[in-house]
């Protein structure tokens, strides 16, 4: 006679990740909207914070111009 015990704890820890769809994002409006910047006073300060804000601008556009699954 075999007599075992089995103990089994687990943690599921779930997360959202949102998967963005790239091949029907409005590219026009992106476009239009970076056209359109006044680069000269957007990029102000140094290298570092230039990149910065426009690392946050391509981001914002990616969040409005383009749909979650």
């Amino acid at each position: 006679m075999l007599l075992f015990t089995v103990h089994l704890e687990c943690d599921i820890t779930t997360s959202k990740k949102e998967i963005r769809d790239y091949k029907n994002g409005d590219y026009d409006k992106i476009r239009s909207i970076l056209k359109d910047m006044d680069w000269e006073s957007f990029m102000t300060g140094t290298t570092n914070e230039s990149w910065i804000q426009f690392r946050d601008l391509l981001h914002s556009l990616t969040a409005e111009q383009i749909a979650v699954y």
